[in-house]
């Protein structure tokens, strides 16, 4: 076996950070300095050690079979930033339910691939482009950070973003309308991401039944007209307040 794919078979280095080590006299085989990566040892007989720690390979390593795509490199971490076959892969579970960031406005899942879901304030900037300003993503991103240090290390792979459908109270609308077979649900404002559950299973109980489920019943359109309003948070839209 060659020495440089042994040193790397460990998991503790990549193939090329191996090469370079043996290179730079940093391995030693059975006390004796290898400077030749390409040099033929014997797993099971030969003590190989990397900065004088020794090297041992693990039986109980997980294997994957992965391609890679074009414009990724076999690599665990690249100095220039570029993708490497670890981003393909999926994040450990991190999260099972949504979290809010109750110092700002941030909020956060992670999916069944593993990708981290985020999202968070409103862009001021009108516009029907389904992205935000960079602002925006910055602040939303900054607040994530701030909750949860280590998504930093994460690499963003899309954003998106779209119109709100905000509600002159805040708070959304489920419920039947007057025309047979219409049902409403919609004004979701700044709590659709994290209610989306319950929401989902009493819209189906509403539409099941034709008539609200008693979590949604006070969710009803007339509010609006009764004077009935759900006074949760209170925001709603800006104009609305002024």
């Amino acid at each position: 076996m060659k020495l440089f794919k042994f040193i790397s078979s460990s998991g503790i280095i990549s193939r090329r950070k191996a090469q370079e080590s043996i290179q730079l006299a940093m391995v030693t085989v059975n006390n004796v300095l290898v400077m030749d990566p390409f040099e033929e040892i014997d797993p099971l007989k030969d003590d190989i050690r990397l900065d004088n720690q020794k090297i041992i390979l693990h039986s109980n390593n997980t294997t994957i079979i992965l391609y890679k795509p074009k414009g990724f490199i076999s690599s665990r971490s690249d100095e220039m930033g570029r993708k490497t076959i670890f981003d393909l892969l999926p994040r450990k579970p991190f999260l099972n339910h949504v979290v809010t960031f109750g110092a700002g406005h941030f909020y956060c899942s992670q999916s069944d691939k593993g990708e981290m879901v985020m999202g968070g304030d409103l862009d001021g900037y009108n516009s029907y482009a389904q992205r935000g300003n960079l602002p925006t993503l910055q602040h939303v991103l900054s607040e994530g950070v701030a909750m949860f240090p280590n998504l930093s290390r994460l690499k963003i792979l899309r954003t998106w973003g779209g119109i709100m459908d905000m509600s002159m109270d805040g708070s959304p609308v489920i419920d039947k309308s007057h025309i047979e077979g219409l049902y409403l649900n919609f004004g979701w404002c700044y709590g659709g991401f994290k209610a989306t559950p319950v929401s989902g299973w009493t819209f189906a109980h509403t539409i099941a039944q034709d008539k609200p489920h008693e979590l949604n019943a006070k969710f009803k359109l007339e509010r609006f007209n009764t004077g009935d309003l759900l006074d949760e948070k209170g925001v709603g839209t800006k104009t609305w307040i002024g």
